[in-house]
């Protein structure tokens, strides 16, 4: 039925989805890698299988739209802590060859 292959593969996002956020807690960027490729397959069987009109599904949409929420916020809060990192960083590179200039 329809209905159950959508079901199947929102769920299977659901997974992806939880795994990535693991992945992300552990920065392990080939399980991300690997992830974004499973994440590719089931998006495309979903474009497959067409648009589904089953109602009994938008709850579990809604949690999976929020999940990706979720990551998508770890995903900047953890770009803005890198972007941090490295402007401090180029501080750090300015101050020494400033120090190393004038030594």
């Amino acid at each position: 039925m329809q209905s159950e292959r959508h079901e199947s593969l929102f769920e299977s996002l659901r997974g992806i989805t939880a795994r990535v956020k693991a992945a992300l807690g552990d920065g392990d960027t080939e399980a991300l890698d690997q992830l974004a490729l499973e994440q590719k397959t089931v998006m495309n069987k979903l474009n497959q299988a067409g648009f589904s009109t089953n109602a009994s599904l938008i709850d579990l949409v809604k949690k999976l739209s929020d999940e990706v929420r979720e990551v998508i916020a770890e995903i900047g809060k953890r770009r803005d802590e890198i972007g941090g990192e490295l402007v401090t960083l180029g501080k750090r590179k300015e101050m020494a060859y400033a120090y190393a200039r004038n030594a």
